[in-house]
């Protein structure tokens, strides 16, 4: 049911942006809001940085972001909450913040970035983020050189400005790709630590 999900989305997209699918384009990590009504997603044109497409599908139109997707370099990851409001995504080496990857939240209506105390740090990669559908908490992967292992999840506390470090969840091998429950309770997330099936499971 998720590729089906993907695919709808990505043919819905592909239709509003030209017509045919075009062949030199890659579409990739697609978000729902939980009113259906705001998709997000990245997009690559080759030779070109990963980009987002923002669509209102209720009336069919892609919206505008504002200056925030002006950037030489490439978007990542984007995720939103449940009224579409909040929106994380990942950025590399975005002037005037970290040479590498860096997390960053926006607020939709207002055009405007949020900071987000305690969180990013210029030793480490941070991405991969998923926002709680409350906007309450984010989880995202870091390299971060105190974790546990070759990356680990963790849990940012908007309400406390906090980074949860949660070691009962990482391991030595790498923890990566979390997703959380509406209110934030529950936690799902790949890994290719061992027991598994083979890769990232």
């Amino acid at each position: 049911m998720g590729h089906a999900v993907v695919r709808l989305l990505s043919n819905f997209c592909h239709q509003q942006v030209g017509g045919a699918l075009n062949q030199q384009r890659l579409d990739h990590h697609p978000a729902l809001a939980g009113n259906a009504r705001h998709c997000i997603f990245g997009t690559e044109f080759e030779g070109q940085v990963g980009q987002f497409q923002y669509w209102d599908l209720k009336s069919n139109s892609r919206l505008e972001l504002g200056d925030f997707a002006k950037t030489p370099n490439t978007l990542f990851s984007p995720s939103l909450t449940a009224d579409g409001r909040w929106l994380t995504f990942s950025a590399w080496n975005r002037p005037g913040t970290s040479p590498r990857w860096y997390l960053f939240l926006f607020d939709v209506q207002s055009k405007q970035f949020v900071e987000l105390p305690n969180l990013n740090t210029l030793e480490s990669d941070d991405r991969r983020s998923a926002i709680s559908a409350d906007g309450n908490w984010i989880s995202f992967t870091t390299n971060a050189p105190d974790g546990r292992g070759l990356t680990d999840v963790r849990i940012y506390d908007r309400q406390e400005s906090k980074v949860l470090l949660i070691p009962e969840v990482n391991s030595p091998a790498m923890d990566s790709y979390p997703c959380l429950s509406g209110d934030g309770r529950f936690l799902c997330f790949a890994s290719d630590r061992e027991g598994g099936c083979g890769g990232l499971d």
